[in-house]
């Protein structure tokens, strides 16, 4: 049964604990998170970088473009003709 003399009585919600704050304090941490992301990210791709230049290099020091000649090579190639009209 209610009384109507009773009065609800509510405390005003100080801005602290209202949701608004948490909010933009939640928003605030995902953008301060989002600059260790990025540097990562920037790491990562410049030691790709890295990688493929170092890969390069090896790839020009190591050795140039091959070419097979002399009769022994001749004497393959007559063979594996040979072998396809077959």
């Amino acid at each position: 049964m209610l009384i109507k003399d009773e009065k609800i009585q509510t405390r005003p919600v100080s801005f602290w604990n209202s949701s608004t704050f948490k909010i933009i304090i939640i928003g605030l941490l995902i953008l301060a998170l989002l600059i260790p992301g990025a540097m990562i990210k920037n790491l990562v791709r410049e030691r790709e970088t890295i990688l493929e230049d170092a890969r390069q290099d090896i790839i020009s020091s190591w050795a140039e473009a091959q070419y097979f000649s002399g009769r022994y090579w001749l004497f393959h190639m007559v063979n594996l003709r040979r072998r396809i009209m077959k």
